[in-house]
């Protein structure tokens, strides 16, 4: 899984969401409850314009603070 949420991040980085998107799907479907995944699944998800899918991901974790920052990009 963190080899996976590697690459996710990297792919997230270059600006390829969508493929990070696929990767972090597998990643929730293993793991559903790990903040780390879920930040990055709605930061790509930002990143596609997706803003209110985004927020209801993100939402459950704002009290985390990379998560807050996140919805602060919505």
């Amino acid at each position: 899984n963190t080899l996976l949420l590697n690459l996710a991040h990297a792919l997230l980085v270059s600006g390829r969401a969508e493929k990070a998107l696929g990767v972090l799907t597998v990643l929730r479907s293993r793991d559903n409850s790990n903040i780390e995944i879920e930040n990055a699944f709605g930061a790509g998800l930002i990143q596609l314009g997706r803003s209110e899918e985004a927020r209801s991901i993100l939402t459950p974790y704002a009290g985390d603070k990379v998560v807050s920052a996140n919805l602060e990009l919505i």
